[in-house]
């Protein structure tokens, strides 16, 4: 019975093995582009600016509004102040240190922390990069706005009267946005609460180890019961919820709104060893983190999320390297599927399009070749490529791993036209096939120690023939057939010439 079970699991694990080795040469690591959520809305807009954020802060317990009482003699002689300034100073000046005094009365509030963190991310030329993956995404960039600066958004506002905050009239944004000189205006609400409570008593047992001798006489340990511990928490959770809005200037539409929300919570504990307390078992509310510094903790990942909004981003991705099933092309793609691995795209790139060549109908061939063009910012090849993947696909096989590189590859098409209608100019990269027939030519090995010995390799398959180079001994070289005593190889720099066949393994 257990040779049964035995033969079954070999079975089973040589078929696995079988699989992978049919399926998979290894992980290509490499970076992509992802476009703004709002795509293709975003696509001719060059610069952008913030209006304030509304900041609604969490309500404090137990607190009572109260109104403010309105005296018209104080009113009038504030107006008259301010009319006396503005004809000192003159109007330039004057609005400029009201554009002062208001950007300062905004710098701290949460609102204007969000303003600025979004701004520093969207100013981030590769966001998204990281360590680990191939990044051959030459000339990209994850910052293709201008961003009005703040002096010059208060000054047009103080200057057109215009007291706004948060999600307002489309409109009246585009009109203040033409003043900016800006394409597209973003604002919005942010509102946090908070949550403060006590959790459940949790009782964590404690054990020690206790030696005692057996019945042979041997002494042993085990673990035994020691005491109860009595933990008490209690927890402050704050959520914020932003809503954005982006609204075209030349038109007054609404580009998109949308809705995040990020949560930060601290907690503190009190323990009680062997006894539950009666009373007094929880910390006080007054130890947890403050709830303007929870708040300013959910800044980030909103700020974060309204960046992917509006601004495009790189991210990551580990694709298994297809393995060219074709027998004639086995060995070669397995040499292709280590140069993709290592990055060395250009060599990859001249096997698996030569195989494509040979046979358009090889699936495997023209999906790597689609992933070497998305790894390069080639979308619109890549595109090209993963299509014809996808058409030449067995029936039932994995389409949903075409379906998401094609999806892939028309939003890198997006981001790329958006780039380009900004005036970003990107690199143009174009792969060889030319290095390709050495690539797939059957290999030679010279005879000998790579350190000792040396062989002359010549013009011509005549000893009298001007040498070309001098070749180390144990070393495999492209191989393009015998001539008599003489074999042609090409050596380092692509030069091709006639080695003795003697000095070959």
């Amino acid at each position: 019975m257990k040779t049964k079970n035995l033969s079954k699991f070999i079975a089973v694990f040589l078929l696995f093995v079988s699989i992978g080795v049919s399926y998979g040469q290894g992980n290509f690591k490499y970076h992509y582009v992802v476009p703004p959520d709002l795509g293709e809305r975003m696509t001719g807009i060059k610069k952008i600016a913030f209006l304030d954020i509304k900041y609604t802060a969490p309500a404090v317990e137990g607190a009572v509004e109260e109104e403010e009482e309105y005296d018209a003699g104080d009113e009038l002689v504030k107006i008259l102040v301010e009319k006396q300034k503005k004809e000192l100073l003159g109007e330039e000046e004057y609005n400029r240190l009201k554009a002062i005094e208001r950007s300062g009365a905004n710098a701290n509030t949460m609102g204007g922390a969000l303003v600025s963190n979004m701004t520093s991310i969207l100013l981030l030329p590769a966001r998204g990069k990281s360590p680990g993956f191939e990044f051959l995404l030459e000339g990209i960039r994850t910052d293709p706005y201008v961003i009005v600066d703040r002096a010059t958004i208060d000054k047009v506002l103080v200057e057109q009267q215009f007291q706004l905050s948060g999600v307002v009239d489309g409109q009246e944004m585009a009109e203040i946005g033409v003043l900016m000189g800006a394409d597209a205006i973003i604002t919005g609400d942010m509102v946090s609460s908070k949550d403060d409570k006590r959790l459940p008593e949790k009782i964590k047992k404690h054990y020690k180890s206790v030696k005692y001798t057996d019945d042979e006489g041997k002494e042993r340990s085990k673990s035994v019961f020691d005491y109860n511990e009595y933990i008490y928490k209690v927890q402050r959770t704050v959520t914020s919820s932003l809503d954005v809005q982006v609204v075209s200037v030349k038109t007054g539409e609404i580009l998109g709104t949308k809705n995040y929300t990020a949560t930060s919570t601290d907690t503190k504990a009190r323990s009680f060893n062997r006894t539950r307390p009666t009373r007094g078992q929880y910390p006080s509310y007054s130890e947890l983190a403050t709830t303007d510094f929870l708040v300013r903790k959910t800044v980030n990942p909103l700020s974060q999320s309204s960046a992917n909004l509006i601004a495009p981003r790189f991210a990551t991705i580990a694709m298994k390297i297809s393995k060219v099933k074709a027998k004639e092309f086995k060995k070669i793609s397995k040499e292709a599927a280590g140069y993709l691995k290592s990055g060395r795209v250009e060599k990859a790139y001249a096997i698996y399009k030569t195989i494509y060549d040979a046979d358009p109908y090889i699936t495997e061939s023209a999906f790597n070749l689609g992933m070497i063009y998305e790894a390069t910012g080639q979308y619109t090849k890549a595109l090209e490529y993963y299509e014809l993947a996808l058409e030449s696909a067995v029936k039932n096989s994995n389409e949903k791993k075409y379906d998401r590189a094609v999806n892939r590859a028309e939003n890198g098409v997006i981001v790329m036209d958006q780039l380009e209608s900004n005036g970003i100019e990107l690199e143009k990269q174009f792969f060889s096939d030319a290095g390709a027939e050495a690539l797939m030519a059957e290999k030679v090995s010279t005879k000998g120690n790579p350190k000792k010995d040396r062989y002359s390799v010549y013009e011509k398959a005549d000893a009298s023939s001007a040498i070309i180079g001098k070749v180390p001994g144990g070393r495999d070289f492209p191989s393009f057939g015998p001539e008599g005593a003489w074999t042609k190889i090409e050596i380092i720099g692509g030069k091709r010439g006639y080695i003795k066949t003697e000095n070959l393994k």
